[in-house]
C-alpha cells in the first residue's frame, strides 16, 4: 500500500512538472510575440510554483531530506511564484 502511494506521488509530481513546463513555455512564447513584461513575470511566477513542486519531490524522495524541510522550501517558492503572478496582473 505504501509503495502504491509513493508511486502515485512520484507520478503526480512528474505530471505536474510536465504540465507546468508546457504552460511556462506557452507563456514565454506569448512574451516573445507581444514583448509584454507582464507575461514574462507571469511565466517566471509559474516557473517558481512548478519548481517548488519538483524540488520538494527530489529533495524528499532522492536526497532523503525531512518532510517539514522540503515542504517549507516548496511553500517559499509558492509564495514567491504567486506574488509574481499577482504582480503580473497589476502591471500595465
Amino acid at each position: 500500500m505504501v509503495d502504491f502511494l509513493i508511486s502515485t506521488i512520484i507520478v503526480t509530481r512528474f505530471v505536474t512538472l510536465l504540465l507546468g513546463a508546457y504552460i511556462i513555455f506557452q507563456a514565454y512564447r506569448g512574451y516573445n510575440r507581444n514583448r509584454n513584461a507582464s507575461i514574462l513575470v507571469l511565466s517566471i511566477g509559474l516557473g517558481c510554483v512548478t519548481l517548488g513542486t519538483f524540488v520538494e519531490g527530489v529533495l524528499y524522495q532522492f536526497l532523503q531530506w525531512g518532510l517539514i524541510d522540503v515542504h517549507e522550501i516548496e511553500s517559499m517558492l509558492n509564495v514567491v511564484g504567486f506574488a509574481l503572478m499577482l504582480l503580473s496582473l497589476k502591471m500595465r
